[in-house]
């Protein structure tokens, strides 16, 4: 095998191995704190409170989701409380997610403590190396 398909591989699986730790910490601190919500929930509330009046499809989108995931995720949310859905005033058949002070809530409890999870992954990394990552991968998802 070439280098360059040797080190192709290792990023994707070191990509993936990163995503794993990072979900999985949180997930481990949002159990403990009895938070209520998974860790692509978490990242759901987060992403509508970031994108108020997102559409499902572009909530996917944002997550690179499947649509289906999304709607599960999103008809437990409604029951949570945590979103809720309105109509569109300009298109009345689509409906956009708005997150509810409830969900608002969820998200100021955890926040810090969720960024500090994943600043506490990525402790003595430089932040010009992190910038010069965050840069690259940036340009992988255009």
């Amino acid at each position: 095998m070439s280098k360059s398909k040797s080190t192709e591989r290792s990023i994707f699986f070191l990509l993936e191995k990163t995503s794993k730790i990072i979900r999985e910490r949180i997930g481990e601190y949002l159990t403990q704190h009895n938070s209520r919500v998974t860790t692509v929930q978490w990242l759901c509330l987060h992403c509508v409170h970031e994108n108020p009046g997102i559409k499902q499809k572009g909530l996917a989108q944002k997550l690179s989701k499947e649509e289906a995931s999304i709607s599960r995720i999103i008809r437990k949310l409604i029951r949570q409380n945590f979103i809720y859905r309105k109509r569109s005033t300009l298109d009345n058949k689509t409906q956009n997610l708005y997150i509810s002070l409830d969900g608002v809530e969820i998200i100021e409890k955890y926040q810090k403590d969720i960024l500090k999870i994943y600043k506490n992954t990525f402790t003595g990394i430089y932040d010009r190396e992190m910038n010069v990552f965050f840069d690259i991968l940036k340009r992988v998802n255009l």
